[in-house]
């Protein structure tokens, strides 16, 4: 399973933003909210930058007192796989991470068609096909 975490993107979420192509940081751990901060602060591109508060109220984590820099533009593998793909940033990730941990306990043994599984999956797709 593979799970990369996005650090700044252009959102169909945030249209304003998105349509004068602004990067948007958003971090998932006070130790990258640091680094994409000063990472931004130093970009000589405008960068919309979100502080989620859930971040200084639930999370701790070791902050190092020194100067670095999270790279923008580019993704961040946390999970290295080959079977599933996620996509995720900022709250997500501890949830997508929690999701692949639990996914990796769940067995399916069945023939390649008609199996439970496989009747599970088609009666995703026919409901949220459209929603992808």
């Amino acid at each position: 399973m593979e799970l990369l975490a996005i650090v700044d993107i252009t959102t169909p979420n945030l249209p304003r933003l998105s349509s004068v192509m602004f990067l948007v940081a958003i971090p998932r751990s006070l130790k990258e909210a640091k680094g994409l901060l000063l990472s931004c602060i130093r970009d000589p591109n405008p960068i919309v930058f979100f502080e989620p508060k859930w971040l200084y109220r639930l999370a701790v984590e070791e902050v190092p007192e020194d100067d670095y820099m999270t790279p923008l533009s580019e993704a961040e593998v946390i999970r290295q796989g080959c079977d599933i793909t996620l996509v995720g940033w900022g709250a997500q990730l501890s949830i997508m991470e929690q999701a692949c941990l639990d996914a990796e306990k769940i067995s399916h043994e069945a023939p390649v068609t008609g199996g439970f599984g496989a009747e599970i999956s088609a009666s995703n797709l026919e409901r949220c096909f459209s929603r992808i």
